[in-house]
């Protein structure tokens, strides 16, 4: 009984320790993102100066520049598919590590969807109501 118990607690540390590296992964990722943005010439808030945690309208030149906005979803959306493939593709990784393999192609989706190439082609092609690049 007492050796399940030593066990038990040597899992449930090593559980803490993995949990606790992907969370200091995690906030790495976010990090080398934002100075990646950065280095591209994107602003860290919206270049009107305002800051609001929801921006609802559309079609405004604040259209993902603020913290959340319609497009939001679609983030947790990709985020979510991600998560899934690794999965399938990862089936013997912990879930924390599937995660921390999620959040990295999340934001390397975030990055290429900041690339002038990407921006150049949604003003084209859409009504881009003065669209810088989306920092939030």
């Amino acid at each position: 009984m007492r050796a399940s118990g030593v066990w038990a607690g040597r899992a449930s540390s090593i559980g803490g320790r993995l949990a606790a590296k992907s969370a200091w992964s995690i906030a790495l990722v976010l990090i080398v993102t934002a100075a990646i943005l950065l280095a591209m010439g994107r602003s860290a808030i919206c270049p009107c100066g305002h800051v609001a945690l929801w921006h609802g309208a559309v079609q405004s030149d604040q259209n993902s520049q603020q913290i959340a906005d319609w497009y939001t979803l679609s983030h947790v959306v990709h985020g979510l598919l991600f998560y899934a493939i690794t999965r399938f593709a990862l089936p013997r990784w912990p879930w924390n590590g599937r995660l921390v393999v999620a959040v990295m192609v999340e934001a390397a989706w975030e990055i290429l969807e900041n690339s002038p190439i990407i921006i150049d082609r949604y003003r084209s092609v859409t009504m881009a109501w003065g669209m810088q690049a989306t920092a939030c």
